[in-house]
């Protein structure tokens, strides 16, 4: 976990998470993405069946995370759902070595 200082506020937070290589499994908590200045994740090498992504979708909160780099590769991932609800920000996103079926979300050809 990388934070940063937010000078006018006193506070630390949250920019990057890595839990590569953790044995995690089942799904991504959409609670994750509503951190307000999460920029990086790495969740490369675990379980995982679902990315969570339709977080970016729940309109329960209205802070979203400002995603730039998403690496999901060697997961179990069977689908990105949600995808095409991820900010505009998102500049990186690796999903290589994953169980997908069907067809890719448009946004990604984009």
């Amino acid at each position: 976990v990388t934070c940063k200082a937010k000078e006018d506020e006193g506070v630390d937070t949250v920019e990057s998470i890595d839990l590569s290589y953790n044995h995690m499994s089942g799904k991504v908590s959409h609670h994750l993405w509503t951190l307000p200045n999460l920029k990086v994740v790495n969740l490369h090498g675990n379980l995982l069946t679902d990315a969570g992504l339709l977080g970016f979708a729940d309109d329960s909160s209205s802070v979203k995370s400002p995603l730039e780099k998403l690496m999901l590769s060697e997961n179990r991932l069977s689908s990105l759902e949600g995808l095409d609800s991820v900010p505009s920000s998102l500049k990186h996103l690796h999903v290589g070595s994953n169980a997908f079926e069907g067809h890719f979300p448009e946004k990604i050809l984009r």
